[in-house]
């Protein structure tokens, strides 16, 4: 008995290093934000190519550290920045009609990744996932400190809705903050961050789409004028 005590207290001793490693090495990719070497980088084609190589690490090391709520906020925050700076922006300011319609498609679902990896996050933090969102008592489980994670969730939800109106089901799945039975779920975060206005924002999408028409529904905005 004392033996298998033994092995596997060297199974945890042996484990974790390789733990807190991968922990170490998580905490710096999440660091997408502002003052991060991305963020700082003068050169954005340089940015462009290695910014999907660090999504990439990011989520192979999701796999091997699934209670790292940091990661699911670096990933979030990583595939929408990227999505929006370097796919639809560039299908907005003049890309061929064809291209562009692409770049949308492929924006649109990266910002659905975005998406699940923030609401993940939310819960493991708060216990609180995308389905709880759409909810009072989920919003009302939210503390200061998850402003963030609610942001960079809400956001590429917006954004994905706003790619592509079309698409009722994702359109009718968004949560309504109109609603008065969410009120009191979104004034609990409306002194933060902005997130009641991006909140509400993400339930305007339903009735309006903020890209041009060719690229959001597939015809062709500049032929219609």
């Amino acid at each position: 008995m004392r033996a298998i005590k033994f092995a596997a207290v060297l199974l945890v001793l042996a484990c974790s290093p390789k733990r807190y490693a991968l922990n170490q090495v998580a905490d710096a990719l999440s660091d997408t934000g502002e003052g991060s070497a991305f963020a700082r980088d003068d050169d954005p084609e340089l940015v462009r190519d290695a910014v999907p190589f660090a999504l990439k690490m990011m989520e192979s090391l999701s796999d091997e550290l699934d209670d790292h709520a940091g990661l699911r906020l670096g990933m979030a925050r990583g595939f929408t920045q990227y999505a929006y700076a370097f796919l639809q922006q560039p299908a907005e300011l003049g890309a061929p009609f064809e291209q562009a319609k692409v770049s949308m498609t492929r924006a649109r679902r990266l910002y659905l990744r975005a998406r699940d990896y923030g609401g993940d996050g939310l819960r493991l933090t708060r216990g609180v996932g995308l389905q709880e969102l759409r909810t009072p008592a989920g919003m009302a489980r939210l503390q200061k400190q998850d402003v963030p994670l609610l942001y960079w969730t809400l956001a590429p939800w917006a954004a994905a809705i706003a790619a592509n109106k079309r698409d009722l089901e994702l359109v009718g799945d968004v949560p309504d903050g109109d609603g008065a039975d969410r009120r009191a779920g979104r004034r609990q975060l409306s002194r933060t961050c902005g997130v009641a206005r991006l909140w509400r924002g993400t339930a305007s999408s339903k009735r309006e789409a903020r890209v041009p028409r060719a690229h959001a529904d597939g015809s062709d905005a500049t032929a219609a004028r």
